[in-house]
């Protein structure tokens, strides 16, 4: 779900021309936090190139 949760925030903020309401913004903050948990924890099996990259997506996103 948190991958699901995170593209779905980015994809609202691509649709609002680059916005995000304080609702969507808490929203991504909130994955972005939880990304920073899971990512030191992963193994080569989980792809851990992909939850890099989402991450950083994110972040981009959120300091926008």
């Amino acid at each position: 779900m948190l991958d699901s949760d995170t593209a779905a925030w980015v994809s609202i903020w691509i649709k609002n021309g680059g916005e995000l309401e304080a609702q969507g913004r808490s929203g991504l903050l909130r994955c972005v936090a939880r990304l920073d948990q899971v990512i030191p924890v992963l193994s080569e099996a989980d792809d851990p190139e992909y939850w890099h990259r989402l991450h950083e997506m994110a972040r981009l996103v959120a300091d926008s």
